[in-house]
């Protein structure tokens, strides 16, 4: 302003007014990023209280301090930074349909949730037995397996969990039941353990009459060969009867033994005739052979001899003669003399052959 002389005086009063700050929250994901942020005002000096609303789809990470306020200064309300991530929709079997996110994603309008697959698998094994009335026994055998999904709000994709198993891991064993005078198609079926990817099974027990067996003959026990029959043993001959024992002859008396005072030659050595019954016996002797010689038998050459004279007779017989002349007296005297001993040897020797036989006789009686 100009001020002159002919000014008069003035008086200006200055007044301050509060100036109004400003600043905001700050979003930001895991690469540092900001997704969105929340205005904050209010005058310099005064306390902003900081409430984080962050964008749709996202959601803060947990963990981290976050003011509760702020205080404005001149140079205005310095900026709170949150981190934050993808917020998520977990769906589990058990989820209602209704709940199941379906449509355009929060975080992105532009984009739609994703289709999930079945959150549950239940491999199953179904035994129908047909008993033989036609009756029909289910066995059903269920192992169930199950997961989760995870929706993202922000990209609409969906994630899921391990399958996890509820229960029994396997098709339990089963033993058909058994009906008298049936046999089953199949009398047991065997565990089986059972993964996610298991197909359905289904098993069909039947039973069929058992054929009633034909009785096998009785093996008739084999005829044994006649046995050749043995030859008959020949009858044991029959003893011959033994002959009677032959009466013993009458002895006889005293007078007919001095009419026959020579029946022992005759019995022994000649006939009734006083024949000689065996070669060699003199003839017409009336004396035992060994008797002495009489006179008046000297016309037969006969006598009697002497010990030496038998010896020595005895030892031409044995010795073995060259020649018939060697046996016989080339003289007339000697020879007769000789006839003469050889002839009462041969009858010594007939009389004691004879005395033998008789004894063998006797002892046979």
């Amino acid at each position: 302003m100009k001020v002159t002389g002919n000014d008069k005086d003035s008086e200006v009063t200055v007044t301050y007014t509060v100036n109004t700050q400003t600043g905001k929250i700050s979003y930001v994901d895991s690469d540092g990023k900001e997704v969105g942020q929340t205005p904050l005002s209010g005058k310099t000096g005064e306390t902003v209280d900081v409430n984080p609303q962050v964008p749709a789809g996202w959601k803060i990470v947990s963990g981290q301090d976050i003011p509760k306020t702020v205080v404005a200064t001149a140079d205005g309300i310095p900026t709170v930074t949150v981190r934050v991530e993808h917020d998520t929709i977990i769906v589990t079997p058990e989820t209602p349909s209704g709940d199941v996110p379906t449509g355009p994603v929060p975080g992105d309008p532009s984009k739609n949730y994703d289709h999930f697959d079945t959150l549950t698998k239940t491999p199953t094994r179904i035994i129908t037995v047909i008993t033989p009335s036609g009756a029909k026994l289910i066995i059903t055998q269920k192992v169930t397996f199950t997961r989760t999904a995870t929706f993202d709000k922000v990209t609409g994709k969906v994630t899921y969990s391990e399958w996890k198993v509820d229960g029994n891991t396997q098709w339990d064993a089963y033993t058909a039941p058994t009906f008298s005078g049936y046999t089953a198609s199949q009398s047991k079926v065997a565990a089986e353990k059972v993964s996610v990817d298991t197909a359905d099974s289904n098993i069909e027990i039947t039973y069929k009459q058992d054929e009633v067996p034909t009785p096998e003959p009785e093996p008739q026990p084999k005829p044994k060969p006649n046995p050749e029959p043995k030859p008959d043993k020949p009858d044991k001959p029959n003893k011959p009867d033994k002959p009677n024992k032959p009466a013993k002859p009458a002895k006889p008396n005293k007078e007919s033994k001095k009419k026959h005072n020579h029946s022992k030659a005759n019995k022994k050595g000649y006939d009734s005739n006083n024949n000689p019954k065996y070669e060699g016996m003199p003839i017409g002797r009336k004396k035992r052979a060994n008797g002495p010689v009489k006179a008046a038998d000297a016309e037969f050459g006969k006598r009697t001899i002497g010990k030496a004279e038998r010896k020595q007779l005895a030892n031409k017989l044995n010795a073995k003669p060259k020649s018939v002349q060697d046996l016989l007296p080339q003289t007339g005297s000697e020879h007769k003399h000789t006839l003469g001993l050889i002839g009462t040897l041969l009858a010594g020797l007939g009389w004691i052959s004879l005395l033998g036989v008789e004894k063998r006789k006797k002892k046979d009686e």
